[in-house]
């Protein structure tokens, strides 16, 4: 309590909630995915604790939905398509496939969320879902414009 600053556990919470604010997360995950590929015991294992956790709920949605013997897990989210280290992934792929008792396929998104958006408009102005070249030219131009945006910002 001392190092938090705080003489009465009430604060506790409190207290904890404030420091981490002041901790850079995106800077920590980078750290975290570096120093696993270096062969850091903690931050592996820090790895493979996130996708058992995120296996296991998964997992209870694929199970409780009924999504069928071979359901398609889509991850999405930079920490899947960014993650330096591939112990999140691959414990993932392992740890859904046995908490499901199936055989998942699993694919990291590798395109932004909008572009479905995109892709989805199209239909809805169209009428028709989209054919793979259209689908192609979409993800290709909101891939390029992305690393354009990632160029100007480093």
């Amino acid at each position: 309590m001392k190092a938090l600053g705080i003489t009465d556990k009430y604060y506790f919470s409190e207290a904890i909630t404030e420091k981490l604010k002041q901790v850079n997360l995106h800077e920590l995950t980078i750290a975290v995915f570096e120093n696993a590929n270096k062969g850091d015991e903690v931050c592996i294992d820090l790895l493979k604790e996130m996708a058992d956790n995120l296996a296991r709920s998964t997992g209870a949605c694929v199970v409780n939905l009924n999504l069928g013997d071979n359901p398609t897990v889509v991850l999405a989210g930079s920490v899947w398509v960014k993650g330096s280290c591939p112990v999140l992934v691959n414990e993932f792929k392992r740890l859904i496939n046995l908490y499901t008792k199936k055989e998942c396929n699993v694919v990291v998104l590798r395109n932004p969320p909008a572009t479905g958006a995109i892709i989805w408009a199209i239909e809805l102005a169209t009428g028709s879902y989209p054919d793979k070249a259209m689908i192609d030219l979409v993800s290709n131009h909101v891939s390029e414009y992305l690393e354009k945006i990632e160029a100007k910002n480093a």
